[in-house]
């Protein structure tokens, strides 16, 4: 029997480990080029859980994840910002043309953060989100992941380093550092097919919105415009989901 040349034939959920899978599903661009060719479709996969691991929020996360969010404002879809640890800059999301969009969710407690994922997540009112879990386990993003897989959203899961040696049912995983001269390291954990080579070294684009933490981790105060949303009306849920979700976020 000879081996098969293509085994998306079959289902295109199917690919050789040697090569990059096929998206099943809709995927909007990064609009980093040099980034684009290393994911699975060509870019971020909606309906699907992608982890953003850090050394400290502010780095990068968001924005590596700059250029899709336009599509999803383009779009007239929310963009939800959860258990941010700073404050967003209206102003210079304005300029980028996202201030319309961004809803900014302030959580205090892990168990909060989770529970407003899930809730946002079933409502399906949501173009992205974007959530800070830097204590999540293993079955907090599988249930992430089984709700992302209901929707065409993009999910992003901000964790730390010390996850990035755990199991995650997250089909994709970047390690994101910064490097000298005003570069950031994107090493690439996990994707649907082989693994990296080495790190990508990328330019992008820091505007003043993901600055602020370093004012805020300085014990300063910040000089931004007001968040454009704080604490807004997440889509209502059943009680006992929010339980559930204090049960696997401690």
């Amino acid at each position: 029997m000879r081996p098969l040349d293509d085994p998306a034939s079959i289902h295109p959920s199917l690919w050789r480990a040697s090569q990059l899978a096929r998206s099943v599903g809709k995927v909007v661009p990064s609009l980093i080029e040099a980034l684009d060719q290393e994911l699975p479709g060509r870019g971020w996969a909606a309906g699907s859980v992608a982890e953003l691991i850090v050394r400290q929020p502010g780095v990068g996360e968001l924005s590596i994840v700059r250029g899709a969010l336009r599509a999803v404002a383009d779009r007239g879809r929310p963009i939800w910002l959860v258990g941010c640890p700073f404050a967003p800059n209206g102003l210079e999301l304005s300029r980028d043309g996202l201030a319309e969009n961004v809803r900014w969710v302030k959580t205090e407690t892990p168990s909060d953060t989770q529970w407003a994922c899930e809730t946002i997540l079933r409502s399906n009112a949501l173009g992205a989100v974007i959530a800070w879990l830097p204590r999540a386990r293993a079955e907090n993003i599988r249930r992430l992941q089984g709700l992302a897989a209901a929707t065409e959203a993009l999910v992003f899961a901000v964790r730390t380093p010390a996850a990035a040696n755990d199991a995650s049912a997250a089909p994709l995983r970047l390690s994101i550092e910064p490097a000298p001269g005003g570069l950031v390291s994107v090493h690439i954990l996990k994707r649907r097919g082989p693994a990296a080579a080495s790190p990508l070294l990328l330019s992008l684009h820091r505007p003043a919105y993901v600055d602020e933490i370093r004012t805020a981790n300085a014990g300063l105060s910040a000089t931004s415009a007001p968040p454009i949303v704080s604490n807004p009306q997440i889509p209502a849920t059943d009680h006992a989901a929010r339980e559930r979700a204090g049960e696997h976020a401690t």
